[in-house]
């Protein structure tokens, strides 16, 4: 029997990132955050008390946060919390030394079983002694804390804490072990915007070895009920001889009928070294066959795929992990009909810029990089806040402005042969204004780089003659004569300039509203 004489609950994290966040409301603290988690924790394991330590930003001692317990909490002294259980309490240290293991789960000395968040936090949960998880229970729970991470940090850096050092690009080198690490949270955070794409709202990615151990990386709702219907290495053989491979209702089991799906979405991969993995959707709708749909499914394929492959030099896991990000950005502008291309066109803006400017090919190159992942920050930010129509609540645009540097910090410490080190910088400052009144950093004129206020400026002129929900996109004519107004306030005058330039050799010149 569990603690408190109840048995464990079934340990059944499939949730991810949507779960935790819909249970939050902007802006998003991290108290509200930790607490969400260890209410989660508590459905699965059963205990006397939940902990949330967090990393100090200055000395990096883990700090109790937040605790949760049946029968109350009871701070007895400076250096210990107390679990109140009838007559006694049990102590827990408020301070930790950080875990040798960032990734720990195991059960402490003091009786605590330690769950890792990353290298910045840890959960501890007071189980009793007699307490046993299963090794399929302690894998999917260590799934699910791995599908939260990326938006922990998202909002540990809304928080203040981790925040990167203000008015410089922040300084990362990622090692081999980091991208090992951050390549899998990027296959889920790719995998759940896949769903928006798809309107989808169940779903799974699976990968299994030549002995076809299997493991599920990320699930969605009803994914591992879809699983357990369709195996997944049926379904990976169906669609094997495609890039990606649909079941409309003619071939789609009468068990996932029942369930209430419509289609079925299957995207097979393949590693050189005999990993093999399918991605699944299913959808209430029937899926309608577009191009941009394909289009979308193939980039994501691909970006697993490679992702999968990651086993080999730093250069090629550095470049499989920029593609992935690269490839986020699309599926986001895919998944948001008011943002279709917009990566595209500021990368095709930025570059013809940076060439009239005379730059140099390289640096040509690196702005049209540049322009493709400005708002790859948005990745971790829940997409029901990207697509939120009309103006944002000012707490969400707490959030949302959060973007440039989380961007930047995904893109900083790739090597040069991969990604310019000039791109998470021009990534980062985006956002700036030449009057010092921007975000992240509140630099002015000099202080930005060039890149950063080439990519402002051509950032601007694109989102004024798309499309939203509250207008529609301005003339080219009228978007160049706002711009201008913009010029020695919000944008570098020279680089307008260049902006007029551009289209004043295609014959076209701004024109003030009548």
């Amino acid at each position: 029997m569990g603690l408190l004489n109840r048995k464990p609950a079934t340990v059944s994290p499939s949730g991810g990132v949507g779960a935790v966040l819909g249970a939050l409301k902007p802006p998003y603290p991290l108290k509200d955050f930790l607490l969400t988690v260890l209410n989660q924790l508590s459905e699965w394991i059963p205990a006397e008390g939940y902990y949330a330590y967090v990393a100090d930003p200055d000395d990096g001692q883990l700090s109790l946060r937040v605790t949760r317990a049946a029968t109350g909490i009871a701070t007895v002294g400076p250096n210990y919390a107390g679990l109140v259980l009838g007559s006694g309490i049990r102590t827990v240290p408020l301070n930790m030394a950080p875990l040798v293991d960032p990734a720990a789960f195991h059960m402490a000395s003091d009786g605590m079983l330690e769950i890792g968040l990353g290298p910045n936090a840890v959960l501890r949960i007071a189980v009793e002694a007699r307490f046993r998880l299963a090794e399929t229970e302690r894998n999917r729970i260590q799934q699910w804390i791995h599908q939260i991470l990326p938006l922990f940090d998202l909002v540990s850096l809304a928080d203040g804490r981790l925040d990167p050092p203000a008015r410089r690009a922040p300084e990362v080198r990622r090692s081999r072990q980091d991208l090992l690490l951050q390549i899998p949270h990027l296959m889920g955070l790719l995998s759940e915007l896949g769903t928006s794409v798809l309107k989808s709202t169940d779903g799974y990615l699976a990968v299994w070895d030549d002995a076809l151990h299997t493991e599920f990386l990320w699930d969605l709702g009803l994914g591992l009920k879809i699983a357990e219907r369709l195996r997944p290495t049926e379904l990976y053989r169906g669609a094997r001889p495609h890039r990606f491979a649909v079941w409309d209702p003619a071939r789609l089991p009468e068990s996932l009928k029942a369930m209430g799906f419509h289609s079925l979405v299957a995207i097979p991969l393949n590693a050189d070294d005999g990993t093999a993995g399918v991605l699944c959707f299913a959808t209430t709708e029937a899926v309608q066959a577009a191009r941009s749909l394909a289009d979308s499914l193939r980039y994501l394929a691909e970006s697993l795929e490679n992702s999968l492959k990651s086993r080999g030099s730093a250069h090629t896991m550095a470049q499989n992990y920029l593609d992935a990000l690269l490839t986020s950005t699309t599926l986001l502008d895919d998944a948001d009909p008011y943002n279709a291309n917009h990566h595209r066109q500021v990368a095709q803006l930025a570059a013809r810029l940076a060439l009239k400017a005379g730059w140099s090919e390289s640096r040509v190159h690196a702005m049209e990089l540049a322009g493709r992942l400005h708002d790859v920050g948005m990745v971790t930010v829940a997409l029901d806040l990207t697509t939120q129509r009309g103006n944002l609540a000012e707490q969400a645009r707490e959030v949302i402005q959060q973007h440039p540097s989380v961007g930047s910090e995904l893109l900083s410490g790739l090597p040069d042969s991969v990604l310019p080190g000039i791109v998470a910088r021009a990534v980062r400052e985006h956002h700036e204004r030449w009057d010092g009144m921007g975000y992240p950093d509140g630099l002015k004129e000099g202080d930005l780089s060039e890149e950063g206020r080439l990519l402002a400026c051509a950032e601007q002129f694109v989102a004024r003659i798309s499309n939203r929900s509250y207008r529609q996109g301005l003339s080219v004519e009228r978007a160049l004569y706002e711009v201008q107004q913009l010029a020695g306030r919000q944008l570098d005058p020279d680089v307008v300039k260049l902006l007029t330039a551009v289209y004043a050799d295609a014959g076209v010149r701004p024109v003030a509203p009548q």
